[in-house]
């Protein structure tokens, strides 16, 4: 495998391949060794990483989902508590006043395991689909209306095959994607796909990952490409990253945008059009690095300035212009 310099600082202060949708991403949440209810905000203009005690999530959790109606609010959602409790209760970021709070809706049942598997069309609706509910991976799908923020079982979403520690990314505005996990015996390659205006999930085998992977991260341009990033394997931690063409729904290997090191339990941060983040996650040990894929070249690099503040996995990140 063709192996990239990774330039500390990468992008810091430059344009990218395109204009930026957003201007702030947001890390909540995690294990620090502990559940942490750390709420950070990331500038993109020139990926500093600072503390944002305001955007403290209310519990601390970490395995939460997360997602974004890419203009007012984030939301996160279940996950273990700071007690290991599996939960089922949701939190509403809000962009203009980087505040964090409780919402009346919940999950249709308590459910772990969810990290990176949100996704959401941006203007609508958001979802989040498998986990735990006890010991079992489920196949369960919620869907959240961003208009009054009501959460509801939507069965026709569900997973092809109930699984968890898989991960999701959108196109942005037509479908979202789910790919990988652990079923309930074995890992898994197996994608999803999930049509938006239909709210209806199918197998959809030409996305399947090239190799069983659980624990990845998932990014995309909001446009046309995907990439499935790092995780564990059947060999255990990887460095590869995959790439799903939105035209096409097909993935494959792509061997110029690898991570400095194989790692699993990332967060997921997508700017917009031009660059995404995989933040935290373990490499032997959990590390704070964050890495920044340009979208235009498919080249990973690490970008100093924005580690995470605290080494931390299934931490969970929002944009205020991205899904």
């Amino acid at each position: 495998m063709l192996k990239l310099n990774h330039l500390s600082g990468f992008g810091s202060g430059v344009s990218g391949g395109g204009a930026a949708a957003s201007t702030y991403g947001y890390t909540l949440g995690g294990n620090s060794g502990a559940r942490v209810i750390d709420g950070s905000k990331l500038t993109f203009a020139d990926d500093t990483h600072a503390a944002a005690t305001d955007a403290n999530l209310t519990t601390g959790r970490d395995q939460h989902g997360y997602f974004s109606n890419a203009s007012t609010h984030g939301y996160v959602m279940g996950g273990k508590n700071i007690a290991g409790t599996t939960i089922d209760d949701m939190e509403k970021l809000t962009y203009a006043t980087d505040t964090t709070a409780t919402i009346t809706d919940v999950l249709s049942t308590v459910r772990n395991n969810l990290q990176n598997v949100g996704v959401s069309d941006g203007t609508l609706a958001g979802y989040v689909s498998g986990g735990r509910s006890t010991s079992s991976p489920v196949a369960d799908a919620d869907k959240t209306t961003f208009a009054d923020d009501t959460t509801a079982a939507t069965t026709d979403a569900n997973l092809s095959v109930a699984r968890y520690e898989l991960a999701g990314l959108s196109e942005g505005s037509t479908k979202g994607y789910f790919a990988g996990g652990y079923s309930t015996s074995a890992l898994v390659s197996i994608a999803d796909k999930l049509t938006y205006a239909t709210d209806t999930t199918t197998a959809e085998t030409d996305a399947n990952l090239p190799a069983v992977m659980v624990q990845p991260a998932g990014l995309s341009n909001n446009s046309t490409n995907g990439y499935w990033c790092g995780g564990n394997g059947a060999g255990g931690n990887v460095d590869a990253v995959s790439k799903l063409v939105f035209a096409t729904d097909t993935t494959s290997a792509n061997t110029d945008a690898v991570l400095s090191e194989a790692k699993n339990s990332m967060g997921d941060l997508n700017e917009g059009s031009s660059y995404g983040y995989t933040l935290g996650g373990i490499s032997g040990a959990r590390v704070t690095t964050a890495e920044k894929l340009d979208f235009a070249t498919d080249i990973f690099a690490t970008a100093t300035d924005a580690d995470m503040l605290s080494v931390r996995t299934y931490v969970a990140c929002l944009a205020d212009g991205a899904v």
